[in-house]
């Protein structure tokens, strides 16, 4: 095969299209969800059901964020890197976006990323998405409290305008 028959993979896919498509078939497939459960449920049902998805999406956000902080707090004090804590974070912050956007196909997406089990199952997914990965441990700061520890004894000058420079042999250096 020459150079200037290079093949391509037939995998790959150019994503500009695909995202012009995406853009604009969310907003109509929302459209129409909202117009099905509008003319089942009524209007002001309807406007109640996304208000309430947004506010318990919150508190359950809220929620299992300060879990995965912990957990995360947890495994830096171990040595253990917190990459699967770190991309439950991110997984529960898009799913708070799309709680608080209005629309019921971004509160199912929402909903489906607080899911515990689905978030470790995309975790697994992901390259290199193992846990237990070592770094070093933090230092303890009850370990060097007052009087404990290397004392540093310096000499310094205050510098301003009217200070005249320290005489020569003295300033920066071993003491004599």
């Amino acid at each position: 095969m020459t150079t200037q028959q290079k093949q391509t993979p037939t995998s790959w896919v150019r994503p500009g299209p695909l995202l012009l498509v995406a853009f604009l078939a969310y907003p109509l497939a929302e459209i129409a969800t909202f117009i099905l459960v509008g003319s089942e449920i009524g209007v002001l049902a309807t406007l109640g059901l996304i208000l309430l998805s947004a506010v318990l999406g919150i508190a359950i956000i809220r929620r299992q964020g300060f879990a995965t902080l912990t957990r995360a707090r947890q495994n830096m004090d171990r040595g253990v890197a917190p990459v699967a804590e770190a991309f439950e974070g991110l997984c529960l912050a898009l799913a708070g976006v799309l709680l608080v956007l209005p629309g019921f196909l971004t509160d199912v997406a929402g909903a489906l990323l607080l899911v515990p089990p689905l978030r470790r199952f995309l975790y697994a997914r992901m390259p290199g998405g193992r846990p237990g990965t070592r770094t070093p441990p933090r230092a303890d700061p009850s370990v060097h409290g007052p009087g404990q520890g290397k004392v540093i004894d310096v000499d310094y000058v205050e510098v301003t305008d009217e200070t005249p420079p320290p005489p020569p042999g003295r300033g920066w250096g071993p003491k004599r």
